[in-house]
């Protein structure tokens, strides 16, 4: 596997925008050379197009919530987005466009998914503005990334090899602390 793809996923209104602040912040660190930074725009299908096999993939959105605080970031996985109630990917797809992706054998063979939690659109922010919880979590999401991309990256030089403890996927920290 030769790099890393990080996709924001959002709009440009309220905490929707959650997923690209993350990755606005996350260029703000120190990231190896093979990381690529994404913001898409609401990508529907065309999200498969950025999906590819051999390259280690994040996928960040926004979720909108009533279960957990705005804010509260956390692992996802396609799952949890199909079968929920209560957490919604804002409604444009991600779940299905993942699904089909996964049908066709289409997914990265390593993909994490991120889900920032926003309140109801009735309690956001208007227009760009991000709420200061979600800006937290986003900045928290942010700093938690670049370090788990940077201890993966070293792991490649260890005994372990790629995806060494600490890695994105290991179960080193599942309860990343996020609020």
């Amino acid at each position: 596997m030769s790099g890393w793809r990080v996709i924001g996923i959002g709009s440009p209104f309220g905490d929707d925008r959650a997923g690209w602040v993350v990755l606005e912040q996350l260029a703000q660190h120190s990231l190896p050379e093979n990381v690529e930074l994404i913001t898409l725009d609401r990508p529907g299908l065309d999200l498969i197009n950025w999906l590819e096999r051999d390259i280690k993939t994040i996928l960040i959105d926004a979720a909108q919530t009533t279960v957990f605080p705005a804010g509260h970031w956390m692992p996802l996985d396609i799952d949890q987005l199909d079968s929920s109630e209560d957490l919604s990917s804002h409604g444009f797809g991600l779940a299905p466009t993942l699904k089909l992706a996964q049908a066709l054998g289409g997914l990265p063979h390593r993909l994490r998914l991120f889900g920032i939690c926003i309140a109801p659109r009735s309690s956001q922010p208007e227009h760009d503005t991000l709420s200061s919880s979600v800006m937290t979590g986003a900045e928290q999401l942010s700093t938690w990334l670049a370090e788990q991309i940077a201890a993966d990256s070293d792991a490649r030089y260890t005994a372990t090899g790629s995806g060494g403890v600490g890695s994105i996927g290991s179960s080193s920290r599942s309860d990343c602390s996020r609020k």
